[in-house]
């Protein structure tokens, strides 16, 4: 049971889950760590996904009733997924742990991010009637890293159920940028956009945007996708330099 093994592997000891296939992806697998990995938390269990290198997925991961969200990148060559995923002990019942995957989409198959490097980017996400039902309020859907008016490492950072404090049905839209940098942006959600009314610096949290940009399903296509925007209008990166 789930006591006993909780005894038999101390911190930093994990467990394979037998090889499967899921979504049309083969090769995958689970990979726990009881009592975390060695950066996690005391009290605290890890949980990654381990799939074939090049795979690009978003997913779910649950660990008794704690589910949480991330997404596996092209480049990633061990497990993925969360340190400090829950404390174990928490979710143990009739001495019985379990846990899981859902994969919710093939990022190649349905997202597009393009524009990286100049100062409009475009991030195209398809599929959307499906991620509607998982990236419910409060849970954020992130964009690949990329370029934009002379500032690396930007991501965007989509509530596509919006934030917990937003009004129902309308979604929220960030840009995440490295400590330091100031920009001046638009934002936009189909044919909806905001723009920030002077040069943000970007501080500890790094995140600027808005809360409420736009009722979400008034800006769907026919086809259920969804166009996102970046326009840099003043960017001043972290060498100081006004772009």
């Amino acid at each position: 049971g789930a006591a006993a093994l909780l005894k038999q592997h101390p911190k930093g000891s994990r467990i394979f889950s037998p090889s499967f296939s899921a979504s049309s992806v083969p090769a995958l697998s689970l990979v726990f760590y009881p009592h975390g990995n060695s950066n996690a938390k005391p009290g605290f269990c890890s949980l990654g996904l381990k799939a074939p290198h090049g795979t690009h997925l978003r997913y779910r991961l649950h660990v008794g009733g704690m589910e949480r969200f991330t997404d596996l990148r092209h480049d990633v060559t061990e497990s993925w997924g969360f340190t400090d995923m829950c404390k174990v002990e928490d979710e143990v019942e009739d001495d019985t742990l379990r846990m899981g995957v859902e994969i919710i989409d093939d990022i190649d198959a349905h997202e597009a991010l393009t524009g990286a490097g100049s100062s409009r980017v475009e991030w195209r996400i398809g599929n959307m009637a499906r991620k509607l039902q998982y990236y419910r309020r409060d849970v954020a859907l992130y964009s690949e890293e990329f370029a934009a008016g002379g500032v690396e490492r930007l991501r965007l950072k989509f509530y596509p159920g919006g934030r917990r404090e937003a009004d129902a049905g309308w979604c929220s839209l960030y840009l995440e940028a490295p400590k330091g940098s100031e920009l001046r942006c638009r934002l936009s959600v189909g044919r909806r956009s905001l723009s920030f009314d002077r040069l943000e610096k970007f501080g500890e949290d790094s995140v600027w945007g808005f809360l409420a940009l736009c009722p979400l399903r008034e800006e769907l296509d026919g086809r259920g996708g969804l166009s996102l925007g970046l326009e840099v209008l003043e960017a001043r990166g972290l060498d100081g330099r006004l772009s």
